[in-house]
């Protein structure tokens, strides 16, 4: 055990992120019947919502969360916004990373704070 988490210590966010042609996205402005059908076909929890492309980053949003806001009209843009995004440089280590997302969860444990 100890010789993994060394391991993890030394790699870097580079070494364990998914490449971008593989990351599974919401474009707010797609219609909310093709953003349903994205998320239920999709067997992911959490998902990037941008703006037309990658780079127009807004939020991250969890799949069931915003099924239930698509159903209660809610904008997926202006929905996305409440969870904006943890930017954090790629060269920083994996175990660096865990202590800011542990710290970005705040005391409810969910992001909310």
């Amino acid at each position: 055990m100890i010789s993994g988490v060394l391991t993890l210590a030394s790699r870097t966010l580079r070494s364990v992120m998914t490449p971008r042609t593989e990351i599974s996205w919401v474009d707010c402005e797609r219609s909310r019947d093709e953003v349903r059908e994205q998320l239920l076909d999709t067997p992911h929890s959490l998902f990037p919502v941008c703006r037309y492309e990658l780079d127009e980053f807004i939020g991250v949003v969890r799949a069931k969360d915003l099924l239930v806001a698509l159903d209660q009209g809610v904008d997926i843009a202006e929905f996305a916004a409440r969870t904006p995004p943890i930017v954090v440089p790629e060269t920083m280590d994996v175990i660096k990373l865990l202590a800011v997302l542990r710290r970005a969860k705040g005391p409810s444990g969910d992001g909310d704070q």
